[in-house]
């Protein structure tokens, strides 16, 4: 079976979802569907939504290497110091540490209320653009296009073959890019993209 590639709309890129510290991918915190899904090799593509670039390029896009289960990333001392590591286990549950993304009203969100939601994705393979957006040539991938447009909240996962199609030859172009290329759009306090329905200007 081939490697799965989620894509989804974000409405915010302040270097939290994903974080890039020392040139590690990591998505840690917001959709909690994709980090519990995505598996070693599968891709997570970052377009952007219309607030940020109106032609929806590419703010980032990784191949899964390692996801870190059940906390781990959160208990281990060699990841305390990056931006999205918010968050430790205490003796009866977990708290939040001070952080310019999420407060403990968005535990919940990132860890589920039974804090099922602890897996971590880890990325040393991928590609950020940031501010600079990756532009796609839309006239190349009409089927993907209208997939993105039809997109709201969430992400997509489950893709025609010819949407496949399209996805590998534009993550192909992607990848042949700098690692690098880019500053986060936004600044560190502003709200990070989620999935609830209720998070207004999070995901679109």
């Amino acid at each position: 079976m081939p490697n799965k590639i989620y894509f989804y709309r974000m409405t915010t890129d302040n270097g939290g979802a994903p974080c890039i510290d020392d040139g590690l991918w990591s998505l840690a915190i917001c959709k909690p569907r994709i980090r519990m899904g995505a598996d070693p090799g599968d891709v997570v593509v970052g377009f952007a939504g219309n607030d940020i670039d109106p032609e929806n390029g590419i703010i980032h896009t990784a191949r899964v290497t390692k996801p870190l289960p059940d906390g781990e990333y959160y208990d281990d001392v060699q990841f305390h110091r990056r931006s999205d590591c918010i968050y430790r286990r205490t003796a009866t549950d977990w708290k939040t540490e001070p952080n310019p993304f999420h407060g403990p009203s968005e535990m919940a969100t990132d860890l589920g209320a039974r804090r099922e939601h602890t897996r971590v994705l880890l990325s040393d393979d991928f590609r950020y653009f940031g501010n600079k957006p990756f532009r796609v040539a839309w006239s190349r991938f009409p089927l993907l296009r209208e997939k993105l447009d039809r997109l709201t909240k969430g992400e997509r996962v489950n893709h025609s073959d010819e949407v496949r199609t399209e996805l590998d030859v534009l993550l192909r172009e992607a990848f042949a890019r700098p690692k690098v290329d880019g500053e986060p759009t936004h600044k560190r306090n502003c709200p990070c993209n989620r999935d609830d329905d209720e998070a207004e200007g999070c995901a679109e």
